[in-house]
């Protein structure tokens, strides 16, 4: 017993203790983060706590970052609180920057980047630049993570079986997030403060001793093989691309990023045992070879892509993201560093100037390059259709060919990547729904029968009130996707075996919902294309109203997607999501 208590102090308790005296700010913005993060599961509110939650994760490895700097430069101590204020100051900042933007998928991926910089950062800061064993300093934090998602894993599990026994045993309701809430509590609450606690001092030195026998014998026996057998496989495929014919030059241009990528982390994670194991240092200094080889296949192969499609995000990202691939390898080949750092330093150095460029850098980042590349190949298709004068899009005089059709849809959908308004030549306020307006022509053709229209609609909305729907006596979100159910102990939402009917049952009072999906859907697909000028983007936009003897209810759709029979008439659904309000009679 004491044995294990033991354990526990040093494990658990210790590494806490120690993460709330050095990281204070950290640990109490972790439990912060925990409260609004459940708040923002369990209430529907009008105030945007979704974007709320995600800046204030983003604040979390700001104050890390923060603590570990001050820790290196030996500020004076008033510092912390400036720095600290800066921080919130930045986050109030950047979360009402956020509400005002409308181009979700993009923020997107500039907030994960900015969350990835800072933590790379805040993790490397200590041994980053010009300290020997910085590979050391990784792989121990790399331990010291593993351990600590062990020992999170294994509490949220205990506590989800503890907790879903009672659930089960004594018929009781804990909610639908109850579980997440306590995956979030565990990451916040022992998860946070337990890998900080891990984190070694400034003046910690970092030696080999330290480091995990477990690390180099997995990467020095088994990945270090597996990615040199690996890149001569690569280079076969391409070689032979052009007799075989299960070549597929995508998972050629993945593959040859993912071999690159774990290649270099294999470079890093056995620098410390280069120079006395024969096979590491064979692999060290060819390795790079062989990977300038599969590299060449992979430019061939990224070019000809340019040329069919010209720049997309995807392309874009690749392209960059194999520039810091290819430059790490040529300085570990030469090595050669800049600013007298190690590969270590390099490689991460790197890392965060390839994403700063990706994601942030005017005029060159991916969303410029795919903007102005997607604006340059629209202009040359209408141009060379005869669709385009004075800067204006127009019909065409003669009817288009099904393929030229084809072309011009494949491009005007692809546009919503990084949004219609980034088009220049498409018209102000364009959706999708206005394709055919714009272009003269329907998008049905690109399907083999044409009576065969494929319907989609969804809201794009960030925000929304529903203030509106809050009338009704109940609210509920039902979000089903072939046959998959939405059912709680106080209501059952399901398909008949021999029709499209699903019926919604509520327990209190006892209330039955016969809903014919695709009929339903029909109607609201006639109503939003038979309206002039409409607009989709809010649940406001498309809706339906109905009625039995126990109720009526109004349903608001976020989402819809089916196939529409222009011969019969009828509508065939796949997927919908959807509030419905529901007032009792």
């Amino acid at each position: 017993m004491n044995k294990f208590a033991t354990f526990l102090k040093s494990s658990l308790l210790d590494p806490f203790i120690r993460s709330f005296s050095r990281f204070t700010e950290a640990i109490i913005w972790s439990v912060i983060l925990v409260i609004m993060t459940i708040i923002d599961n369990e209430i529907t509110t009008t105030f945007p706590l979704v974007q709320l939650v995600s800046v204030m994760w983003l604040i979390l490895p700001f104050l890390v970052f923060k603590t570990l700097l001050l820790e290196r430069v030996k500020l004076p101590k008033y510092w912390q609180y400036v720095l600290t204020g800066s921080i919130l100051l930045l986050g109030v900042a950047y979360f009402f920057l956020r509400l005002m933007t409308t181009d979700v998928p993009i923020w997107e991926i500039r907030h994960f980047s900015l969350w990835a910089i800072v933590l790379l950062s805040g993790l490397t800061i200590a041994y980053f630049p010009k300290r020997e064993n910085f590979p050391t300093y990784l792989i121990f934090l790399a331990s010291k993570f593993f351990v600590t998602v062990f020992y999170s894993a294994v509490l949220w599990g205990g506590l989800s079986m503890v907790f879903g026994s009672i659930e089960s045993l004594f018929n009781v309701d804990l909610g639908n997030y109850f579980f997440i809430d306590l995956f979030i509590a565990v990451i916040g609450l022992v998860s946070v403060p337990v890998f900080l606690g891990f984190a070694p001092k400034m003046e910690t030195e970092m030696g080999i001793d330290q480091y995990s026998k477990i690390w180099k014998t997995v990467f020095s026996f088994i990945i270090l093989p597996i990615v040199a057998v690996f890149s001569f496989i690569l280079l076969l495929y391409v070689v032979t691309s052009t007799i075989n014919s299960n070549y597929y030059p995508d998972v050629y241009l993945i593959s040859s990023l993912a071999v690159g990528l774990v290649g270099l982390v294999t470079l890093l994670v056995l620098e410390p045992f280069e120079k006395e194991t024969p096979h590491i240092h064979f692999f060290s200094q060819w390795w790079p070879v062989v990977l300038f080889a599969v590299f060449a296949g992979f430019y061939f192969e990224l070019i000809r892509s340019l040329i069919a499609d010209g720049f997309t995000l995807t392309s874009s990202a690749y392209l960059y993201f194999s520039l810091w691939v290819v430059a790490c390898a040529i300085l570990h080949f030469i090595r050669k560093y800049p600013f007298k750092m190690k590969f270590g330093q390099t490689l991460s150095s790197a890392m965060v100037c390839t994403i700063l460029l990706v994601s942030f850098v005017p005029y060159v980042n991916i969303l410029s390059l795919t903007t102005y590349s997607m604006n340059a190949r629209f202009e040359k298709v209408l141009t060379d259709y005869g669709m385009l004068e004075n800067g204006e899009i127009v019909h065409p005089d003669t009817p288009l060919t099904a393929e030229q059709m084809n072309t011009i849809y494949a491009m005007v959908a692809s546009f919503s990547s990084v949004g219609y308004e980034r088009i220049n030549l498409l018209p102000e306020g364009y959706v999708l729904t206005d394709f055919q307006t714009v272009f003269g022509f329907a998008d049905q053709y690109h399907y083999v029968d044409d009576d065969i229209i494929s319907v989609s609609f969804g809201t794009y909305t960030t925000l929304e009130d529903l203030s509106p729907l809050l009338d009704h006596d109940r609210l509920l979100v039902l979000n089903v996707n072939g046959n998959r159910l939405d059912n709680t102990a106080d209501y059952t939402f399901t398909k008949a075996d021999d029709g499209p009917i699903w019926t919604l049952t509520i327990q209190t009072p006892l209330t039955v919902i016969d809903l014919a999906m695709d009929d339903i859907a029909l109607a609201v697909y006639h109503d939003v294309t038979a309206a002039e000028g409409e607009s989709w983007g809010s649940i406001y936009d498309f809706t339906y109203s109905g009625a039995t003897a126990e109720a009526t209810y109004d349903i608001y759709f976020q989402s819809l997607a089916g196939d529409y029979n222009a011969t019969t008439d009828k509508m065939d659904v796949r997927y919908f999501s959807f509030y419905i309000g529901i007032s009792f009679i």
